[in-house]
């Protein structure tokens, strides 16, 4: 009884894990090795580009964007995941360029003084000249 019940979560445990490679190959197959007009309205344009955030141009989709709508596509991101690290990302884009770069530290810089300035950590800088 143990070996046939041991034989049968095998099979159900290698009928799912061929599953998932076949699933796998098939969202990393989807676009084949040459790119439509379609296909690339569909990752530039798409609806479910759109709501994903991914679209920052209509025009291309860069690397990042795409490898993060596969990730998506092979469940192994969820959208809710996938929010919460634009929604990091966007809190350190102060000056929101959509990158960052030097100009947000330096607006993280001002925003650090300026508070420790209102919470009397240290006097303005007129007071020091």
């Amino acid at each position: 009884v143990v070996v046939v019940g041991g034989c049968a979560g095998f099979i159900g445990s290698y009928r799912h894990f061929m599953a998932e490679v076949a699933s796998r190959a098939q969202v990393l197959n989807q676009f084949g090795t040459d790119l439509s007009q379609e296909e690339l309205d569909v990752l530039t344009k798409g609806e479910e580009i759109k709501q994903l955030g991914l679209s920052s141009n209509t025009k291309h989709i860069t690397r990042a964007e795409f490898c993060l709508y596969m990730l998506i596509k092979l469940g192994r991101v969820n959208e809710e995941e996938l929010r919460a690290s634009q929604a990091a990302f966007d809190t350190l884009d102060v000056v929101r360029s959509g990158t960052l770069d030097k100009a947000d530290l330096e607006a993280h810089r001002r925003r650090r003084s300026a508070r420790e300035t209102q919470q009397g950590l240290h006097p303005p800088r007129s007071l020091l000249s």
